[in-house]
């Protein structure tokens, strides 16, 4: 079982996003929101592309097979088209933009019903519980006097529909784990930089001066190129719902980050979002899963390896011979017991 990767690579990408925080915090003094969004998509996308030119695939990595194409189409969609422009019309109508903070942590739990209601991933008690702990968490996090008087309005709802929306943008990536993640990620990227960089310059905001330019590619790179790598690693191995649950920790450490390098304060909301994070995680760690299933016939293409219990086919003239590697492939139907997770080999009914 990989579930260790799926948490070690949703980590790595929930640190890779947090790391820029600080620069992101002083670019941001300078460069429109909405602006600097699509500069650090477009520049991920960029960045991946050029590494991909210079650093060929590895054989255990394959291209977004035909059937995965519309997983594609569908996030770049739902997450880099129509997300953005409903985030930013919301924070327009909304008369306490500073309520939008508290409903970001919406987009973990649009993600894990979404992955439980259409694509079969189970959702144990204890990653519930984690969930509550990670959403209680990023609230407290965010919470300041105003949110008193907190109630929803058109505004808000329209911040709830984009963080739904980003939901499904997650569901779909996982759907796409099993191809090259660098190919993936960027697609999206260069994708959802053109659309953000476009809404951006209709609402008004400046072109950023060289400098600033130069930060928000920095800051793309690794904030939004390398971690949407590496959480496309990681649902690979755990699924979209805790694959984006880890992921979700990222403001806190982003937080922490804040308080390391630039001197912010360090409050009771601070300390009690940054235990309740802690908390789901410990949580989240303890999960085991094993049970007695059935895997139906399937025909997929994705990297293996032979003799790890789910990949005894025969290899047709023409298919690669090292491990890893990657082919199309049938599986029989199986039916077996071991501890496993919600990978793509995972989505059964229980």
């Amino acid at each position: 079982m990989n579930t260790g990767k799926g948490v070690v690579y949703s980590l790595l990408a929930s640190l890779a996003f947090a790391a820029p925080v600080p620069a992101t915090k002083a670019l941001l003094a300078s460069i429109h929101p909405v602006m600097m969004a699509g500069l650090c998509y477009f520049s991920a996308g960029v960045g991946l592309l050029l590494y991909r030119l210079a650093v060929p695939r590895s054989e255990g990595e394959g291209p977004i097979p035909p059937s995965g194409r519309k997983w594609l189409f569908a996030s770049i969609a739902a997450g880099g088209i129509a997300a953005p422009i409903l985030l930013m019309s919301g924070m327009a109508m909304t008369a306490k933009a500073s309520f939008a903070s508290v409903l970001f942590s919406s987009e973990v739990v649009f993600t894990a019903l979404i992955a439980w209601l259409f694509f079969k991933e189970h959702l144990s008690a204890r990653f519930c519980v984690s969930l509550l702990l990670l959403v209680g968490g990023a609230t407290a996090l965010s919470w300041n006097p105003e949110l008193s008087s907190f109630h929803l309005d058109k505004g808000l709802l329209l911040v709830l529909a984009a963080c739904s929306l980003w939901g499904f943008d997650n569901n779909f990536t996982a759907k796409l784990s099993g191809a090259d993640p660098v190919t993936v990620a960027c697609c999206k990227g260069l994708a959802a930089g053109f659309v953000n960089m476009a809404l951006a310059l209709s609402l008004g905001a400046p072109v950023p001066a060289l400098p600033h330019l130069l930060g928000a590619a920095a800051v793309g790179v690794c904030a939004y190129g390398l971690s949407i790598v590496l959480i496309i690693y990681g649902m690979r191995y755990v699924g979209a719902a805790r694959g984006a649950a880890i992921f979700g920790s990222n403001p806190f450490i982003g937080a922490l980050l804040c308080v390391a390098f630039l001197g912010e304060g360090v409050t009771v909301p601070f300390l009690a979002g940054f235990a309740a994070c802690v908390a789901a995680m410990a949580v989240m760690m303890m999960e085991q899963h094993a049970h007695s299933h059935r895997h139906a016939g399937l025909a997929h293409e994705h990297g293996h390896t032979h003799g790890d219990g789910h990949h005894s086919h025969v290899h047709a003239p023409g298919d690669p011979s090292g491990e890893p590697h990657f082919h199309r492939h049938v599986h029989e139907g199986l039916e077996h017991s071991h501890e496993h997770s919600s990978d793509a080999h995972h989505l059964h009914s229980h």
